[in-house]
């Protein structure tokens, strides 16, 4: 009895039938009822694309890093409350804008990239999340700072 083979559409080596996965989406009659790279090359690409996040976390990060310290004058921390917790940091456009500078620049990385290409211009600060979702809410205005 002979063993039934595919060719890999990656590798273009012809391999046995157990080393290719089974599909989800196509019952075993239709066709082949395996995927169409090997379990081999299935396996290489998902750690590729692990590194390719990893890194480009990363550089999102020394981006990010670079943006924060210069619009918190290195202190790291909300210009309005004070609060210091790295993860609910988030840079705010006194003048507002921040959606249209999105947009026009191709997402929020693009922005920490456009600030640094430009010199940091004025015009940024950097706000804890509520500080910022409270201005955003109250007119400009940080609903910390009203009487």
């Amino acid at each position: 009895m002979t063993s039934v083979t595919y060719t890999c559409s990656k590798c273009k080596k012809e391999k046995p039938k157990e080393d290719f996965y089974k599909r989800r989406d196509r019952p075993e009659h239709v066709r082949t009822g395996r995927q169409m790279y090997c379990k081999t090359c299935v396996s290489m690409k998902a750690t590729s694309k692990e590194v390719h996040r990893k890194s480009s976390k990363k550089y999102r990060d020394k981006l990010r890093n670079l943006v924060y310290m210069h619009y918190s004058n290195g202190l790291m921390k909300c210009n309005c409350c004070g609060e210091s917790t790295y993860r609910f940091l988030t840079l705010d456009h006194i003048n507002g804008g921040g959606n249209k500078h999105r947009e026009l620049v191709g997402g929020p990385i693009a922005v920490l990239k456009d600030i640094i290409d430009k010199g940091y211009p004025e015009g940024f600060q950097i706000l804890c999340y509520n500080c910022n979702c409270g201005r955003a809410r109250n007119d400009g205005v940080c609903p910390h700072t009203e009487a």
